[in-house]
């Protein structure tokens, strides 16, 4: 069975060797050199970056630390000499108990250091050492001078008030970290020829390992590749069957010996198996991959003749110098006709769509026309309403105001004959006053006088006044001054009159307010906007949802009823604003 295997010797050449045998022997040969030749140099390379790069390693991060410690002691040290020079500026230089407590070493680095405090004119004032390594001061100074190749130092300067007045230095000697840089040398020299003789010791251990793992990889494989549930043929360059696994058995119905060494064509099609000859052919000369790399559908041949769709994908290598291809194909029969069904259930969901589409359409159309309709009615209905209440204002002004007014007058002509005690008279009189006086509040409810006298901006500040006058509430009415001379159509007029009439109203019913605000401006846009105000308990989101608040809808249908707009803003507890926008040309 012709199958690529992880790891498996392949070699490109242009002539194929006839002796299979001989080919295997040979590449086994060369891949002992190669891997041990290969061993050699690694070996070696690892163990040259273990013997020489680590010692120098070693130093140069020690040195570092080193140096970074010194630098950071240096600062805090001349930090605190620095708070005593500013407590005692005069005498500091004599005290030198306190200078070597503040000098002295507080930590063992495995170093010998020295450190002392040299004025401006570099004479030591104070000095001390760490270390026992040194055979009195005078070779303990020789040793950590400054001056010294072998000595590293740090410094950092004294301040009193901002002037420097002397300097703090440490100095170390780094001969210890040259002999234990030798030592790790010594260790790294050891490590990387130890590393050297493992490596180039076991290379044979090593490549029987990988030929056992290579053996196992190639047994495990030819185990997936049996089964695997998509059917997989492997073909050499002539498009020869080498392999024919079981899932390919059961999926054309033949048996693997009639396959095997066999042409591929009879796997297709007459039509695609003569193409596929075609490019077997012209490969060679083209080196064009038109199948391989890619999944693409094609149409299969089973031994009974049908035909049926399969996605192929092609891959190509090479085996000891032969070309091959290596096809999987996977049968797509019931996922093609699960497609034909999706098709077709789309394109029933879509003119179902597109049905219900033109239904709502229609029955979105048919809504808007009743409800224009409805606002029409409602409009129309306003309209009589409005008509009915203006002649039962006049006729009962007209008829029961005139009836009333006569009987006030034959009642005072009656209280001047003789004879009549007052007191009766008196009481028939208030009670046609008080007759009168609900006349006229309900003929001004109706229709009040001072709409076709005055006009609907005085209408709307006399009626805000008489409703605070009688239910005791402060009022605010301010009406633009360019609107004072603007006379707005007759329904308009009497739609912005009602629009403030309800509102009032309701503030005075449920708002619980101690005042009332009304305000009438015209916008940058040409509308005029109409806003009440109070300081009522207010209503939620909840409360203006609620069915049955069919007041604050007839005040919206009725600006809507002349293109405008109406917004009510309220917040619980913080009062109530209704707002109304609308033209009045």
């Amino acid at each position: 069975m012709a199958f690529a295997l992880p790891g498996q010797a392949t070699y490109h050449r242009k002539k194929p060797i006839p002796d299979d045998s001989e080919v295997k022997i040979s590449a086994m040969k060369e891949l002992n050199v190669n891997l041990t030749r290969t061993t050699t140099r690694l070996a070696s390379v690892i163990a040259g970056l273990i013997a020489f790069p680590l010692p120098v390693a070693f130093f140069i991060l020690v040195l570092q630390f080193n140096l970074a410690a010194m630098n950071d002691e240096a600062k805090i040290r001349a930090d605190n000499l620095s708070a005593l020079i500013s407590t005692n500026p005069q005498s500091w230089q004599l005290d030198e108990a306190r200078l070597q407590e503040l000098i002295k070493d507080l930590n063992d680095t495995g170093l010998p250091e020295s450190r002392r405090v040299v004025d401006v004119n570099g004479r030591v004032i104070v000095q001390s050492f760490d270390s026992n390594e040194y055979r009195g001061p005078v070779e303990a100074l020789e040793a950590l001078d400054p001056r010294n190749a072998l000595t590293i130092a740090r410094r950092s300067d004294l301040m009193d008030s901002g002037k420097v007045v002397g300097r703090f230095e440490i100095m170390r000697d780094v001969r210890p970290l040259l002999l234990e840089t030798a030592l790790v040398s010594l260790l790294g020299l050891f490590l990387g020829a130890l590393v050297l003789v493992v490596l180039r010791v076991y290379p044979l251990r090593a490549l029987k390992l990988t030929l056992a793992t290579l053996a196992q990889e190639k047994e495990r494989a030819e185990v997936t590749l049996q089964a695997i549930g998509d059917a997989v043929v492997t073909i050499d360059g002539r498009g020869t069957v080498q392999s024919f696994n079981p899932a390919a058995e059961r999926i054309f119905g033949y048996a693997a010996a009639e396959v095997v060494g066999q042409s591929m064509k009879m796997l297709m099609p007459e039509s695609f198996g003569n193409a596929f000859d075609s490019y077997l052919r012209r490969y060679p000369d083209t080196g064009q991959p038109y199948l391989t790399g890619v999944e693409r559908e094609i149409s299969a041949q089973r031994s009974d003749g049908e035909v049926f769709p399969v996605d192929l994908r092609i891959s190509e290598f090479y085996l000891y110098g032969r070309r091959q291809l290596i096809g999987s194909m996977r049968d797509v029969t019931e996922r093609k006709r699960a497609q034909v069904e999706i098709l077709q259930l789309n394109a029933n969901l879509e003119a179902r769509v597109e049905e219900r589409t033109a239904q709502l359409k229609f029955a979105n159309e048919q809504l808007r026309i009743v409800t224009q309709r409805l606002r029409q009615l409602a409009a129309h209905q306003e309209g009589v309403r409005e008509a009915e209440r203006t002649r039962i204002a006049h006729e009962l002004h007209d008829e029961l105001g005139g009836l009333l007014t006569s009987a006030r007058f034959d009642i005072s002509r009656l209280g001047q004959l003789p004879g009549i005690p007052a007191s009766p008279i008196e009481k028939v009189r208030d009670t046609v006053d008080a007759a009168i006086g609900s006349t006229r509040a309900i003929i001004s409810d109706l229709r009040p006088p001072v709409i076709d006298h005055l006009g609907v901006w005085r209408a709307i500040d006399w009626y805000a006044r008489e409703l605070a006058n009688r239910r005791g509430l402060r009022r605010q009415v301010v009406i633009a001054p360019e609107l004072e001379d603007v006379t707005p159509a007759h329904d308009v007029g009497i739609c912005l009159y009602r629009l403030v009439q309800e509102a009032l109203n309701n503030v005075v019913k449920h708002a619980e307010a101690t005042s009332i605000i009304v305000n009438v401006r015209r916008l940058p846009t040409g509308l005029v906007e109409v806003e009440t105000i109070d300081d009522g308990k207010g209503l939620s989101s909840e409360d203006l949802a609620k069915v049955g608040r069919w007041g604050v809808m007839g005040m919206r249908e009725r600006v809507h009823s002349h293109g405008g707009e109406l917004t009510i803003e309220s917040t619980p507890g913080r009062g109530t604003t209704l707002r109304a926008t609308l033209r009045i040309d």
